[in-house]
Parts: structure tokens; sequence; C-alpha cells
């Protein structure tokens, strides 16, 4: 945790953010690799592994496109991979979380409410299988979705009282200029800001 804060205007919005730096990434994050294994029309399969030989797999992402409020959507599920690589019978994250992209940028929603639920419970352990998630709905590599997955995480108890849907979803935007900026941000040295749309609301993230 960095000491102090930002305070930033967007949208005639003001919002006050403790510096918060994605610490760490160097140690583990380096490792996280993501494979897509499969894809069939409206499914894809992606293996997330933790290790340079990509012989230690985590996660098992699925995807599956659908029709809500009249947009297509990939919903996702996330279920962890055992030591002797069977996968478990039941999605851990996923239930209700999906995303989808536009000529503005990437929605990405949190559903409700387990997986909401879930990630404040788990906070900063959380961070590599909901970075897999943000790397695959914003198209970057594994590091650059744990660095931004450790800045949203530091958030979502306070989004989660403030920007919430009436269903207990969380909707958060990133705008093209923003997903292109942010895997810059990440490798460069001291603190880097990025802006995302959290409910109806403009947060600076700080990685």
């Amino acid at each position: 945790m960095e000491p102090g804060g930002v305070l930033y205007r967007v949208d005639s919005e003001v919002a006050f953010l403790p510096a918060v730096r994605a610490q760490g990434i160097e140690m583990t994050d380096s490792t996280i690799h993501i494979e897509r294994t499969s894809i069939t029309g409206d499914e894809r399969e992606y293996i997330v592994c933790h290790d340079e030989s990509k012989t230690e797999e985590r996660f098992l992402i699925r995807e599956k496109k659908r029709a809500i409020a009249q947009n297509d959507v990939w919903h996702t599920e996330i279920y962890e991979i055992n030591p002797d690589g069977a996968v478990s019978t039941n999605a851990f994250f996923g239930g209700g979380s999906y995303y989808r992209t536009d000529d503005q940028g990437a929605h990405l929603t949190i559903g409700p409410p387990i997986d909401m639920e879930y990630l404040i419970a788990v906070r900063s352990t959380g961070a590599d299988f909901f970075g897999s998630w943000l790397a695959i709905a914003l198209g970057f590599d594994g590091p650059v979705g744990v660095a931004l997955a450790r800045s949203l995480i530091d958030l979502l108890p306070i989004s989660a009282s403030l920007s919430i849907g009436p269903d207990y979803h969380l909707n958060m935007f990133f705008s093209h200029l923003n997903i292109a900026l942010i895997p810059n941000n990440v490798a460069l040295p001291g603190l880097q800001s990025v802006v995302v749309r959290l409910g109806s609301s403009y947060k600076v993230l700080i990685l």
C-alpha cells in the first residue's frame, strides 16, 4: 500500500482514491500464462498455468455466448484444476459474470450475488483468477490482467456499496483508449493511472 492518495475530476465527478500499487507482480504474476485450448462456435475454453513450462495448470475458464438485454455477451465460468489434473465439478466464479465489446470499449459485469461476494471475501488472493478473466475480456497477457485485478479488488468493497445495480451486480466499462494504455502503464515505473467506469461513476485506478 502506497501512502497518500490522488484527487481526480472525471466527467464532473470527483473521486479521491488511495494510492494503491499492484505490488508483487514480479514474484508470481510473471508466470501466469493463458492459452485458449478450444473454440467451437459459441463456446471457448482457456487453461491458466502458473509456471514457465506451462505444466502447472491452475484454472479452466469456460465461456459461452449468450444474449442478455439484446446484446451478445460472453458468459464466463472458472473452475479450479486439482494437482492431479482433474477439473472441479462446480465453478467457483462466473455464476453471473459476463462481458462484451463494442465500438466504444469493453463492458464487463460481475454478477450477483455470489461472484461479487466471493471477490470481496478473497480480496488479493483472488487476483490470479480475476486477473485471468480480465485479461481474456480485455485482450491482455496474464500478468497485465493480474496487475489490473489487484487495483480493482481494492476498490470492490467501496464499489459494492456505491455502484452496484439493484440485483447486486457491478458493471465496469473500459474505453478502447484506456485498454490500449493499460499494458504500457503497468510496465512503466512509479504510479500510473487508468480510468474505469464502475456503475455510473468514473474512477481512477492506480497501477
